[in-house]
């Protein structure tokens, strides 16, 4: 991710954006930043882990925990936030 948007959950728990690119057999992409490798437990990556991981945020109530599982700089970091309150 480029960045995190401002006043998200992902700010509020700490998420950070990348800013350096690097070119890797060909394809552009950011090297710095956290990269997220779980929410809610659930592994990162494809169409069908995005869509359990979509569901289950979906469900989940104003003020609940959000946990995140992130690599930040060669070390595994467990954050929480906690989920915005509709209006």
């Amino acid at each position: 991710m480029t960045k995190v948007a401002r006043g998200s959950p992902g700010e509020a728990m700490g998420l950070r954006g990348g800013t350096t690119v690097a070119v890797i057999d060909g394809d552009s992409m950011l090297v710095d930043g956290d990269i997220i490798l779980k929410v809610q437990g659930m592994a990162v990556g494809g169409l069908s882990a995005y869509e359990k991981i979509r569901e289950a945020l979906v469900g989940l109530q104003s003020g609940a925990t959000i946990n995140v599982t992130v690599l930040r700089a060669g070390q595994l970091l467990e954050l929480s936030g906690t989920m915005p309150r509709t209006p």
